[in-house]
């Protein structure tokens, strides 16, 4: 992600300027969502927001971001702020807003004529996408390979995916289809994951349009499976077995609309706070789609399954930790002290720039001489709370928030990190894709243990 200073207009700065003073008088000291929805209407004036722009917006759900923007000239921009935004869940919500305008502002289709489509010439077109235009973009040695492949199964999931799409644009939510197409894939962990997400979520876009060309739909799946290998893209859009072929039927065009409607329905009766209901709601969809679809997280990221010499690796940097803390005069709380030290600890080992790698992590914002240490007031990788607790210091992500201080986004390197739990859906879902996207260069893998965390 480029955190340069570039494409923020003047009016946008003044209008910033004028919410952050009035935002400093207030209990919180930041901007409210009315507030981030007016910047990102001055920002659209000129029909494109830039990602520059809604970093910026987003930096300025911080108050301490507010405060730096009323002390700064700003002549240069001060992109200190734009960073900051990067560690803000709301960044990731902002941009997606943006996109969303972006996206409408491009649309030539109208809605009612994109539903208008039957779901045989949606499945027709699907078809045609599948088994000729993708198969005419892969290399020569695996086409036979994927055509097998390219089950009737396959087909209507891909195709009950473009439906979903195309009910979310009869509601007049776009955003709402780029939720779905992100949950109902069951995106885990990785850009290379958000970038298969994004090629599906367009190839579903065009065969849904009427206009569409199907010839450009087979091109991103493609691309898609160049990323991430034919089984990986199959586990995001397939059925994996004759046994649930007959479940497809519970996830049709009809079921996609329904749940669609009363994601209409929060939006009306919640207005602005309707973003947090549909993360709800999308988590609703995912699950109904996943168990029909036999979609898991296989992604080359992230792996489920310690061995034996693995875990006895984390065991004795727990026994490590439990003693570090001791001589560090940490004091741990009663729910830590249950669970043996530590809720989870990892360990990180790998080659970074040519420098060996050796890292060890311990959930907690404690600082324990010999671990990476806390990272919940500076971090830099977003956060989510999960069943009500704040997760801004997992073992792992305080890891990898070391690993940003010491590298750069040209620093390249592969790096596999054991943990002896599950990661968390904050960890999985929110900091580990954005660590990818800051270190494209290094090859992450996550080997998780199965307690949960």
């Amino acid at each position: 992600m480029d955190f340069k200073v570039n494409n923020i207009s003047p009016q946008l700065l003044k209008k910033a300027k004028e919410l952050a003073t009035n935002a400093e008088k207030t209990p919180g000291g930041s901007i409210t969502q009315n507030e981030v929805e007016q910047l990102l209407k001055e920002a659209n004036k000129d029909g494109k927001i830039t990602v520059s722009e809604s970093q910026f917006i987003a930096g300025l759900t911080s108050e301490q971001n507010v405060k730096k923007l009323l002390q700064s000239n700003f002549n240069p921009i001060n992109g200190e702020i734009q960073f900051q935004g990067v560690s803000r869940i709301r960044l990731r919500e902002i941009h997606q807003k943006s996109v969303t305008i972006n996206n409408a502002n491009a649309t030539k289709i109208s809605p009612q004529e994109r539903i208008s489509m039957s779901d045989e010439e949606l499945f027709s077109r699907t078809k045609e996408v599948l088994q000729k235009h993708l198969i005419d973009n892969l290399p020569e040695a695996t086409k036979e390979h994927v055509r097998a492949l390219l089950t009737p199964e396959v087909i209507t999931s891909m195709a009950v995916l473009a439906s979903a799409y195309t009910a979310a644009h009869m509601f007049g939510a776009p955003l709402v289809a780029d939720g779905i197409a992100v949950t109902a894939l069951g995106i885990g962990v990785g850009t290379s994951s958000y970038t298969v997400a994004k090629n599906v979520l367009e190839a579903a876009d065009i065969i849904s349009d009427p206009h569409g060309d199907l010839k450009q739909a087979g091109k991103k799946l493609a691309d898609a499976v160049a990323l991430v290998g034919i089984d990986s893209f199959l586990a995001y859009t397939s059925a994996k077995s004759a046994q649930i072929v007959s479940k497809l039927k519970q996830v049709s065009p009809q079921a996609a609309l329904r749940y669609l409607s009363s994601i209409k329905s929060a939006v009306k009766r919640q207005g602005s706070k309707a973003l947090t209901s549909l993360k709800e709601t999308f988590t609703s969809l995912y699950e109904t789609l996943r168990r029909p679809f036999g979609v898991k997280k296989v992604l080359p990221e992230f792996r489920l399954g310690l061995n034996h010499q693995q875990e006895k690796i984390l065991q004795t940097v727990r026994a490590e930790a439990v003693e570090n803390a001791k001589l560090d005069g940490v004091k741990r709380n009663y729910r830590d002290n249950i669970k043996n030290g530590f809720k989870s600890v990892s360990v990180a080992q790998g080659t970074i720039d040519g420098k060996p790698i050796n890292l060890k992590g311990v959930s907690g914002e404690k600082n324990i001489t010999g671990f990476a240490p806390g990272t919940s007031e500076n971090r830099v990788l977003p956060w989510d709370y999960v069943n009500g607790t704040a997760r801004k210091a997992d073992g792992e992500i305080n890891i990898l928030e070391q690993l940003l201080k010491q590298t750069s986004a040209d620093s390249k390197g592969e790096l596999t990190i054991l943990v002896d739990r599950k990661s968390c859906f904050s960890c999985g879902n929110l900091a580990i894709p954005a660590f990818n996207e800051l270190r494209p260069g290094i090859k992450l893998t996550i080997i998780q243990g199965k307690g949960q965390n």
